[in-house]
Protein backbone atom coordinates (compact mmCIF):
# COMPACT_ATOMS: atom_id res chain seq x y z
CA UNK A 1 0.00 0.00 0.00
CA UNK A 2 2.67 2.42 0.77
CA UNK A 3 4.44 2.23 -2.13
CA UNK A 4 1.45 2.95 -4.32
CA UNK A 5 0.58 6.12 -2.07
CA UNK A 6 3.95 7.29 -2.22
CA UNK A 7 4.49 6.78 -6.17
CA UNK A 8 0.83 8.44 -6.80
CA UNK A 9 1.33 11.32 -4.08
CA UNK A 10 -1.90 10.54 -2.38
CA UNK A 11 -0.91 10.81 0.99
CA UNK A 12 0.48 8.63 4.05
CA UNK A 13 0.85 5.53 5.37
CA UNK A 14 1.68 4.88 8.74
CA UNK A 15 1.54 2.09 11.53
CA UNK A 16 0.97 2.40 14.88
CA UNK A 17 -0.36 6.25 15.12
CA UNK A 18 -2.94 6.72 17.87
CA UNK A 19 -5.79 8.99 16.38
CA UNK A 20 -8.60 10.32 18.96
CA UNK A 21 -11.89 9.02 17.67
CA UNK A 22 -14.41 10.81 18.88
CA UNK A 23 -12.56 11.09 22.68
CA UNK A 24 -11.30 6.89 22.44
CA UNK A 25 -7.83 6.92 21.70
CA UNK A 26 -7.18 3.70 19.26
CA UNK A 27 -4.01 3.08 17.06
CA UNK A 28 -5.14 0.73 14.12
CA UNK A 29 -2.41 -1.39 12.78
CA UNK A 30 -2.49 0.97 9.54
CA UNK A 31 -3.62 3.90 8.37
CA UNK A 32 -3.81 6.13 5.84
CA UNK A 33 -4.68 9.93 5.21
CA UNK A 34 -4.80 11.95 2.30
CA UNK A 35 -2.27 14.63 2.01
CA UNK A 36 -4.47 17.27 2.79
CA UNK A 37 -4.30 16.43 6.15
CA UNK A 38 -0.78 16.73 6.39
CA UNK A 39 -0.86 19.83 7.96
CA UNK A 40 -2.90 17.89 10.77
CA UNK A 41 -0.27 15.64 11.80
CA UNK A 42 1.93 16.79 14.65
CA UNK A 43 4.61 14.59 15.30
CA UNK A 44 4.89 15.94 19.24
CA UNK A 45 1.58 14.57 19.90
CA UNK A 46 1.12 10.66 20.90
CA UNK A 47 -2.65 11.04 19.58
CA UNK A 48 -3.18 12.61 16.79
CA UNK A 49 -6.55 15.10 17.25
CA UNK A 50 -7.71 14.22 13.26
CA UNK A 51 -9.45 10.66 12.59
CA UNK A 52 -7.23 8.91 8.76
CA UNK A 53 -9.16 8.13 5.95
CA UNK A 54 -8.73 4.82 6.08
CA UNK A 55 -7.91 1.97 9.12
CA UNK A 56 -6.73 -0.91 8.95
CA UNK A 57 -6.76 -3.77 11.66
CA UNK A 58 -4.97 -7.00 10.91
CA UNK A 59 -6.41 -9.87 12.73
CA UNK A 60 -4.29 -11.85 15.13
CA UNK A 61 -4.61 -16.16 15.39
CA UNK A 62 -4.59 -14.68 19.06
CA UNK A 63 -7.98 -12.71 18.35
CA UNK A 64 -11.14 -14.11 20.25
CA UNK A 65 -14.58 -13.38 18.46
CA UNK A 66 -15.47 -11.43 21.12
CA UNK A 67 -12.58 -9.06 20.81
CA UNK A 68 -13.13 -8.65 16.93
CA UNK A 69 -17.14 -7.78 17.58
CA UNK A 70 -16.02 -5.28 19.88
CA UNK A 71 -13.53 -3.62 17.18
CA UNK A 72 -16.00 -4.23 14.62
CA UNK A 73 -18.78 -2.08 16.72
CA UNK A 74 -16.75 0.79 18.00
CA UNK A 75 -15.75 0.86 13.77
CA UNK A 76 -19.53 1.25 13.23
CA UNK A 77 -20.55 3.44 16.02
CA UNK A 78 -17.46 5.80 14.62
CA UNK A 79 -18.39 5.81 11.37
CA UNK A 80 -22.24 6.85 12.15
CA UNK A 81 -20.76 9.63 14.21
CA UNK A 82 -18.06 10.95 11.51
CA UNK A 83 -21.12 10.78 9.19
CA UNK A 84 -22.99 12.89 11.10
CA UNK A 85 -20.92 15.42 11.31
Amino acid sequence: MRPFVREHQLGNVISEQKYDFDGNAHGPDVCFYNKSKRPLRNKNLRVQRFVPDLAIEIVSVNDTFEKLARKAQFAIRIGELLDRN
